[in-house]
This record gives structure tokens, sequence and C-alpha cells, in this order.
């Protein structure tokens, strides 16, 4: 985890992208963020060419994350919604939790 933020309902939280090897050039922190809004749900996101151009959203996320670490357990296709009344600190112990 690289960082958090918050935009009005949506919670974001700054990870390493997994597809790093893909950028092609240095540019920071190899950021991407997944997120988390109520009534919608998760989200990833990774602002590099490759990135953009291939697509790369949450279940393409959850994949790639998988992929490299086989001893993390299963999340299925999606994972739970967040209780209303969780707060941005929730959030983020929620995402390093699981």
């Amino acid at each position: 985890m690289l960082g958090e933020r918050q935009t009005g309902q949506r919670y974001f939280i700054d990870v390493q992208c997994p597809w790093t090897e893909d950028h092609g050039s240095p540019s920071g922190d190899t950021a991407g963020s997944v997120g988390y809004e109520r009534g919608w749900g998760y989200s990833y996101k990774c602002f590099h060419s490759e990135c953009v151009k291939q697509e790369r959203g949450w279940s393409e996320f959850k994949q790639r994350v998988a992929a490299q670490n086989p001893g993390l357990p299963a999340y299925g296709k999606s994972l739970p919604e967040l209780p209303s009344e969780g707060s941005h600190a929730d959030v983020a112990h929620y995402f390093v939790q699981h």
C-alpha cells in the first residue's frame, strides 16, 4: 500500500501496479489505485499507457494479483459491500486484511 485518499463517498488505496514491468518507462511509484464507492463497488485503475490500452480494471487486477500471490485466499467474483457507516480507515483496514 502506497497511500490512502478519499473523495466524497469514494475511497482509494494507492498500490503498486501489478503490471509495472509492462509500463516501459519509469514514472514515480508506478502506482495504480484500488477504489470502493458505496452503491457501485470496487475498481482498479492505472494510468500508464499500456494499462489504459489493455483496459485493465478490477477483474484483471484481481486475477493478476491472485496469479502473482498463489497463497492468497480466493475472493470469488466479488468482495462484499462495506457497511454504509464505514469510515475511510475502516475501508483501508478492510483492504489490507482481505
